[in-house]
């Protein structure tokens, strides 16, 4: 939001409305990079995943937190 007094030039920079659109991320990647990071560690079974949480830990930080945060950062807008 900016002041009705602002001028043209202070448009771009008023107060966003909202969070971005997480659509807007490619989780049809994100979700394969998963899967091929889970069948790379060996983390088949809930058992797997359980003996080994800090694998699982590693690969949400990297494929899902990481991406998010650095989509944030970039105010909706994806490095591609």
């Amino acid at each position: 939001m900016i002041k009705d007094t602002d001028s043209d030039e202070a448009k771009g920079g008023g107060l966003p409305q909202g969070p971005p659109d997480l659509q807007q991320m490619d989780w049809d990647a994100i979700v394969r990079s998963i899967h091929n990071d889970m069948m790379k560690a060996g983390l088949y079974t809930w058992q797997d995943v359980s003996d080994s949480q800090n694998g699982m830990t590693a690969i949400v930080n990297r494929r899902v937190r990481r991406p998010l945060i650095a989509f944030i950062r970039n105010g909706g807008v994806t490095n591609e």
